[in-house]
């Protein structure tokens, strides 16, 4: 409704008032000009490789609107057309070029869809400390328990674990016997995404800003007193 409304009064403008028009397109023409520039920057910049479609179908929408804009004479070629343009553009692009990578930074949605690629047995996976996540919960379909550190071998004596682990805890872990071998360790990379930064947003500076959770699948203690490899 507010869409329509806004588009009446450019309309209105445009025919009522010419130069305050033409004022209000050149704003506009350079509004446009700054989104394509971004949109095009991030599928650039932001995550390699570059996907070249996604990359070209923004980059084509960008140039045809602000084209457009700045050639256009009236209110549908000065600022609707090339809006719905632009919108587009940028829309296309963060929603299949930027927001998909930026989901595999989300160490929790990673490892729950793991979990559930895998079909395991909810009694057989836990959250180490309390660090996990709504977000495990969904990906996983189940309310994922928690098992404090003093309590995992009791846990281990009954069947074999799978662990979702904070790398604050992770070294805690190294005497346990793994299923396969330690190197069988999943690694996740985690950011925070309401921290969104500039550090994240360069490729060069990322890993200063990233953390890391675990997946880590434990064998069961046959004998209660022993835990290591070794």
């Amino acid at each position: 409704l507010l869409s329509i409304f806004t588009a009446r009064w450019i309309y209105e403008t445009a025919e009522q008032m010419p130069k305050t028009f033409k004022w209000i397109g050149r704003v506009q023409t350079g509004i446009y000009l700054l989104l394509g520039l971004a949109i095009i920057l991030m599928l650039w910049f932001v995550f390699n490789p570059i996907i070249v479609w996604i990359f070209v179908i923004c980059l084509l929408c960008s140039l045809i609107a602000v084209s457009i804009s700045i050639r256009g004479i009236n209110a549908f070629r000065k600022i609707i057309l090339p809006g719905v343009l632009i919108m587009f553009a940028v829309n296309f692009g963060l929603n299949y070029g930027i927001y998909p990578r930026l989901l595999k930074f989300q160490s929790s949605n990673q490892a729950g869809i793991f979990i559930t690629k895998n079909a395991i047995h909810e009694n057989q996976f836990y959250s180490l400390n309390y660090c996990g996540s709504h977000s495990l919960n969904f990906y996983t379909h189940r309310d994922v328990s928690s098992i404090l550190f003093d309590h995992l071998k009791d846990t281990l004596a009954k069947r074999d674990t799978w662990l979702y682990v904070d790398e604050s805890d992770y070294q805690k872990l190294s005497d346990f016997k793994r299923v396969s071998r330690k190197d069988s360790d999943i690694m996740f990379d985690r950011f925070s995404v309401q921290y969104m930064n500039l550090e994240f947003l360069n490729p060069a500076t990322r890993s200063k800003v990233l953390h890391n959770t675990f997946l880590v699948h434990l064998a069961r203690i046959d004998n209660p007193g022993t835990t290591s490899n070794k």
